[in-house]
């Protein structure tokens, strides 16, 4: 069912599903999913509750609308006015076009809504949301392994960059003007490296830099930050005093401190946390920030909104003891992470205890 643009969703969007195995971003988990509606309100201490089970999972700004654009596990795409009502659904995304929807991507200067599942990417039309270009996963890697796509990032000029799970370290450029796919950091590597040399190693998450000049992935196996740079594709690593683990997504805004630097938010739903990640300006060197925890049930993908950082609280990776019988989960959540939020959280002693000195 596709509804009209605009209108509000109500009732069930999808039926129950049993309970299935999945992956995200390489990472095995049991769901046992009841997707409900899409009505919203707005939380308190920067949760927005959302009504009924979504299991939400990207999500992105839309500008011109003043919206929020989030997906669910299922399939169905909503939007959410950013103060956190008036959430209404735009597409149900077939499984035939994009399986398992993990990403969604607005690319408002080209009328065009970048939807990302595993087994590939549906590209539509955000006037009339219908579906204008599908890119199956097996068309995208030109006979090599079909490894299940895990992020997906545009830069300013609307090319699209997406990794998936294989352990070679590729980064997919999708031009924006034909949609042509190449492998676009590097040559495979040899096949004689091991599967856990540095040679041969999965990325985590992808964002391209507020200024549009460069792409950052981490290593999932190193916890490494990593920067190309989009006009020479040369890779270079960032320095940085703690590693990245488990990371699931990375949102990039301009440094706080007004120096030119990067706020990098890096967004873990294994470890159940943020953390917030300095970037000089030279792009050389990183410090750690803050590492938050508050308002989180298993973030898994962010998006960065004048200043306050937006996250889908999936649930995703929670094991079956954590709701089991008797005990009633809490809402599917979208958190809304205020500039106050993370410095409160950076400056929670066992917080600071963590990150060390």
């Amino acid at each position: 069912m596709r509804l009209a643009h605009g209108e509000s969703c109500k009732g069930p969007a999808l039926p129950g599903w049993p309970g299935l195995r999945s992956t995200v971003s390489g990472l095995s988990f049991v769901l046992a999913v009841a997707l409900g509606g899409c009505g919203a309100y707005p939380g308190d201490k920067g949760v927005i509750h959302l009504r009924d089970h979504a299991y939400p999972t990207g999500i992105d700004h839309w500008p011109a609308r003043k919206a929020i654009v989030f997906s669910d596990f299922g399939g169905s795409i909503y939007s959410i006015r950013e103060d956190g009502t008036r959430a209404a659904k735009l597409i149900d995304v077939r499984d035939s076009d994009c399986t398992r929807v993990t990403r969604v991507r607005v690319d408002e200067a080209r009328n065009r809504l970048w939807v990302m599942g595993a087994s590939g990417i549906c590209v539509y039309d955000l006037a009339s949301l219908r579906l204008a270009k599908q890119l199956p996963l097996r068309e995208m890697v030109h006979n090599r392994l079909a490894n299940p796509l895990t992020d997906i990032a545009l830069d300013s000029q609307g090319n699209a960059y997406a990794i998936d799970t294989g352990i070679d370290p590729i980064v997919y450029r999708i031009e924006s003007s034909t949609f042509a796919v190449a492998v676009w950091n590097r040559a495979t590597p040899s096949g004689d490296a091991g599967v856990y040399s540095p040679r041969h190693f999965p990325l985590n998450a992808i964002a391209v830099t507020p200024a549009g000049g460069h792409v950052m992935y981490v290593d999932a196996y190193a916890g490494t930050l990593h920067v190309l740079d989009i006009a020479t594709r040369q890779d270079s690593k960032v320095s940085m005093p703690e590693p990245l683990y488990a990371v699931n997504a990375l949102v990039a805004a301009p440094g706080a401190a007004g120096t030119g630097g990067i706020d990098l938010y890096a967004v873990s739903a294994g470890n159940n946390s943020i953390t917030v990640v300095g970037v000089d300006s030279d792009l050389k060197t990183a410090r750690t920030l803050a590492y938050a925890i508050r308002h989180l049930d298993h973030p898994l993908a962010g998006t960065w909104v004048r200043g306050t950082l937006f996250v889908t609280n999936s649930q995703l990776l929670r094991h079956p003891e954590v709701t089991g019988d008797g005990e009633t989960p809490s809402p599917f959540s979208i958190a809304r992470l205020s500039a106050r939020y993370f410095a409160d959280q950076a400056a929670n002693p066992f917080l600071g205890a963590v990150l060390g000195p």
